[in-house]
């Protein structure tokens, strides 16, 4: 909403189930497209997401399961509204509604038409109400599958738990209201009015927790440092301020992010940290007379630290073994060495045992990081008791990179820096990669340093070395009997760089892999081999294709008078894959519009017609064979 007078309010019923099913990439396709409407057409005001479930009796016109579940989207804005008379045309393809309120969009409500479609094929519908000029409601009713009693947002001895809650905008207080009742924290819920009334409230110093505005933190810093009031303290950030963390002067504050979500306020109240908060990651401090080792037999990883490391500044040497590391360890002083745990020949633990009895002190002393792809309960006491003198889980996290360098570094070596920014949240890319199949492409990017051009060269390396891992592991999986452990090995490789790059869903199935064998479950590598394979085997193409992409921004001749370029071309599949259906069909309606013939013209108007049918994978297909012929 950035650019616009608009707040945007989210409702979701905590007590909804903790586990539905049903078709995710559809669920968020109609989601998708209700918000990307209602923030195509409101300029100021609201737009409201409110999301609840109510249970179905079975119906044999519906898949027999035990449990269904009748999901409801209610998505409401202040927007320009809809005139009556086109409510009735609304879900129509080629209706035109009136846009005199807003005649820069274009559009031929193809968006509407697809979730239309789709909420049928869930055996659900869609509905709009609209009072021109004042805003509309539309509402989709999905039937999903339950597959669990859990609550999705719960807090413990909720009734026991009292609140003071101060927001001077009524729409974000009566959505915090209703969140915190819903948890079950209604009885005990005092809501100020305002300023006066809440430092009132405040220093009675009966609540247990204090939720107010960012604008009344210096009142609540200076009443707690003044009167050492024990209520613990929540912020209530708009996007635009950063996100408090630390000592809020007179005691711990946490701060959270609006439009608040009911996990996170549950989280918060249960004691949980609320990972999306920490916006700790920027680099505090260079020290380029520092120089550090970096330790792993892959490649790929070694190119993910090296760029994490750049804007230190540091002089960085790479090492692919334990036996090249102890040589390095000999020939050269290093600051901090960080090892990779899991390595063929000469694991961290053996290689970090050989350094330790090298002769002098100095050895001894050496800072060594583990790097891990394993960090679970446990790991730090094992790694400190086989001498590491910490640890880094991977994928690296920016914020436990830059606190690890800046403990064990010489402090005489660390050069501090300002703070690059204070804006909340992380910032978006403008990337010149497509979207690839299942990976998160700006969280890899960030993750792998922030630049995009090393994150290229990773997802090079990446590709290179799955496509032959792929083949050892074929080969080891068809053994007699399957040489398990080396399995294991190898899908642990491939579960650290994946979550490194931003495939979150591969790193989880490598994962899952990795523990059937190093078990040695046979049967569990039986049935999820080749579906493991597959997938990855889909991510690889599709990183092939997005370097493509990267590398050639060409032009594609439609066979007419007129040419497709690539990267519109490149657009629209992007959007297809981002199931935003409202620039698709913006930047569909401007090249139909654009005097196309012969080849281009057909091949648009087949792709049309796929995601008409929200067929979108054949869309892209005949996109792919426009761009890549």
């Amino acid at each position: 909403l950035s650019g616009k007078s608009v707040i945007f309010i989210v409702n979701v019923d905590p007590n909804i189930p903790n586990r539905l099913s049903g078709d995710e990439v559809r669920v968020r396709q109609v989601l998708t497209n209700l918000l990307g409407n209602a923030v195509k057409y409101t300029d100021e005001g609201f737009i409201k997401l409110s999301v609840t479930a109510a249970s179905v009796a079975d119906d044999n016109s519906l898949l027999s399961y035990e449990s269904l579940l009748l999901l409801k989207f209610v998505v409401a804005d202040s927007g320009i509204g809809i005139q009556e008379k086109d409510i009735e045309v609304l879900f129509d393809r080629f209706a035109r509604v009136d846009t005199s309120h807003n005649s820069s969009i274009v559009g031929t409500g193809l968006g509407l038409t697809i979730v239309q479609n789709l909420c049928r094929m869930m055996n659900g519908n869609i509905s709009v109400s609209s009072e021109y000029g004042k805003g509309s409601v539309f509402t989709a009713e999905l039937i999903q599958y339950c597959e669990s009693t859990e609550k999705f947002a719960e807090v413990e001895n909720a009734a026991a738990r009292s609140v003071l809650l101060y927001e001077p905008v009524k729409m974000y207080a009566d959505s915090l209201e209703y969140t915190l009742t819903e948890l079950g924290l209604g009885a005990k819920l005092k809501r100020a009015d305002d300023e006066a009334e809440f430092l009132s409230e405040f220093l009675k110093d009966k609540y247990d927790y204090a939720f107010f505005t960012s604008g009344a933190a210096a009142l609540a810093a200076e009443a707690k440092r003044a009167e050492n009031i024990k209520t613990e303290t929540v912020v209530l950030q708009k996007a635009n301020e950063p996100v408090t963390k630390g000592p809020l002067s007179g005691g711990p504050v946490t701060g959270i992010a609006m439009p608040a979500f009911a996990i996170s306020i549950a989280n918060i109240l249960n004691g949980i940290s609320n990972n999306g908060t920490d916006n700790e990651h920027e680099v505090t401090f260079t020290a380029p007379a520092a120089r550090v080792l970096i330790v792993d037999d892959l490649k790929v990883n070694l190119k993910v630290a090296d760029g994490l490391l750049k804007p230190y500044q540091m002089r960085v040497d790479m090492c692919l073994s334990g036996r090249e590391a102890i040589s390095a360890v000999c020939d050269n002083r290093y600051d901090l060495i960080f090892l990779d745990h899991m390595m063929p020949e000469m694991d961290g633990i053996e290689t970090i045992a050989e350094i330790r009895k090298l002769g002098g002190g100095t050895y001894k002393e050496l800072p060594i990081v583990a790097l891990t792809a394993n960090a679970m309960v446990g790991m730090r006491e094992m790694f400190l008791a086989s001498g590491f003198n910490d640890y880094l889980a991977k994928p690296i996290e920016l914020h436990k990179l830059n606190e690890v360098l800046a403990h064990w570094l010489p402090l005489e070596k660390q050069k501090k820096i300002e703070r690059q920014s204070n804006e909340w949240g992380a910032q978006p890319f403008s990337r010149k990669l497509p979207d690839i199949y299942k990976i998160d492409i700006d969280f890899g990017i960030r993750a792998t340093g922030g630049n995009e051009e090393n994150y290229v060269e990773i997802l090079k390396l990446f590709s290179q070395d799955t496509r032959k891992r792929i083949v050892t592991m074929e080969k080891l999986a068809n053994m007699e009997p399957p040489d398990l452990l080396t399995l294991a090995a190898n899908a642990h490789a491939v579960k650290g760089v994946a979550a490194s790059i931003g495939a979150a869903e591969v790193s989880e199935f490598a994962k899952e892999l990795e523990l059937a064998g190093k078990r040695g479950d046979v049967e569990i590598v039986n049935l999820r081999f080749v579906p493991f394979i597959e997938e990855l085997k889909k991510t690889i193409d599709s990183v092939d294709g997005a370097l493509k992409v990267f590398n050639s921004f060409t032009t594609v001749a439609d066979g007419g008078n007129n040419k497709l370029k690539f990267e519109d071309l490149d657009a629209l599949k992007q959007a297809l894959e981002a199931y935003d259906m409202f620039t698709f069909d913006e930047l569909l309606t401007k090249l139909q519009q654009s005097g196309l013939d012969g080849e281009g013209k057909k091949a648009l108007e087949e792709v049309s017609n796929f995601v008409l049918v929200a067929d979108v994978d054949n869309a892209i297909n005949v996109l792919d064979n426009l761009m890549f012929r």
